[in-house]
């Protein structure tokens, strides 16, 4: 996920150490929506009940729910910008 590896390099320039944890919080928070698809809410600026987003520190995660078994990640991004995202 390109959102996530330009994150990480960023923040490694300060602290490997903080990007390493932040990389890590990511995929803790995918297991998380692994076990619990339904979790995140819907995209107010999408308005499709499929694209969810789960909100930790101040980041989006923006997924489209495909089956209760599969989530297909849309991208990762700070709130503090207007979603870029074309579905």
């Amino acid at each position: 996920m390109y959102e996530v590896d330009e994150q990480a390099d960023y923040q490694a320039q300060y602290s490997p150490a903080r990007a390493s944890l932040f990389v890590d919080n990511i995929f803790r928070q995918l297991d998380f929506l692994k076990r619990n698809p339904y979790l995140g809410r819907k995209v107010p600026e999408i308005g499709n009940e499929a694209v969810r987003e789960l909100l930790f520190r101040q980041f989006r995660l923006v997924y489209q729910l495909i089956s209760a078994e599969r989530i297909d990640v849309l991208t990762l991004q700070t709130g503090l910008r207007p979603l870029r995202l074309s579905l």
